[in-house]
């Protein structure tokens, strides 16, 4: 659904992605997505890369999430707002944690965005003709704020379990947000 988080040329934001009707259609499964995943041995991946030709030494001390947000956190497309809340809190003390402070928009030194989404995947080592399973991906963003380029991208993936209790969906939402966050530089 987002394609290939990869490559710039094809970024798109989750509006972008999504017809109004895949949204609703979505929500119990992206609402499930990183943050209820798995049971605690399910595996997160994570990875993160660097823009085209970026340089992170200068990075200032300030960030601000973007004023033009992929998922408005008001008025989330999937209607969970305590979900985009709770991710925003997690992101916000990983920064905090590496010495970067909250600012207005005008002022940050980079901005922070957000997507998520979801895919069918087909796991052959289950059995040999195959499960099919949802796969949700959490993608964090951070931006140059002059000109909107990407400064530095990474990208947590789970597998989606739906009947995960809330405490699970926290725990792994948390979980997702470390590994994201493990190799942003500190300030």
């Amino acid at each position: 659904m987002i394609g290939n988080v990869f490559q710039e040329k094809n970024r798109m934001t989750l509006r972008q992605c999504l017809s109004v009707r895949s949204v609703c259609a979505a929500m119990a499964l992206v609402g499930a997505t990183i943050s209820a995943g798995c049971s605690d041995t399910e595996p997160i991946t994570a990875s993160s890369r660097y823009g085209p030709g970026v340089k992170l030494s200068g990075l200032g001390p300030t960030y601000a999430w973007s004023p033009s947000p992929s998922i408005d956190p008001a008025n989330p497309p999937f209607g969970n707002v305590e979900f985009v809340q709770m991710l925003h809190r997690l992101v916000e003390k990983e920064l905090a944690a590496k010495g970067f402070a909250p600012a207005s928009p005008q002022s940050a030194n980079f901005w922070v965005d957000c997507r998520i989404g979801k895919r069918e995947k087909t796991d052959s080592g289950v059995n040999p003709h195959g499960e099919v399973f949802n796969e949700g991906s959490l993608v964090l963003d951070v931006l140059e704020p002059q000109s909107g380029k990407l400064i530095w991208r990474a990208v947590a993936q789970a597998r989606i379990l739906p009947d995960a209790t809330t405490e699970v969906r926290n725990k792994r939402l948390n979980t997702a947000v470390q590994r994201l966050m493990k190799d942003f530089p500190p300030k």
